[in-house]
């Protein structure tokens, strides 16, 4: 075995070598937005299906990749819930 220097190859070549025949560079791109929204829930909501009830409302802005509920202000008149969250999606 030679402990001769190799030129490693171009790194385009390299990337060609290591990819699969099918993969598609164009899939790779992706538009991700942060949102922060303020959510007022209806009268009659269990807190049970708090979870569902926000990816529900998130999927109306656009595929949810990662999200947080930042905050609950339970109005003392009424039986609202606002629900702050701050969300990153995936648009197409």
């Amino acid at each position: 075995m030679s402990l001769a220097y190799k030129r490693p190859l171009h790194r385009s070549a390299r990337i060609r070598a290591v990819t699969p025949d099918f993969f598609d560079p164009c899939l790779l791109v992706m538009k991700l937005t942060f949102r922060r929204l303020s959510l007022t829930s209806p009268e009659s909501f269990a807190i049970n299906n708090l979870r569902s009830w926000v990816l529900e409302q998130l999927h109306h802005e656009g595929e949810p990749l990662r999200w947080a509920i930042t905050s609950i202000h339970r109005c003392s008149e009424t039986a609202l819930v606002e629900i702050e969250v701050e969300a990153v999606l995936v648009n197409p």
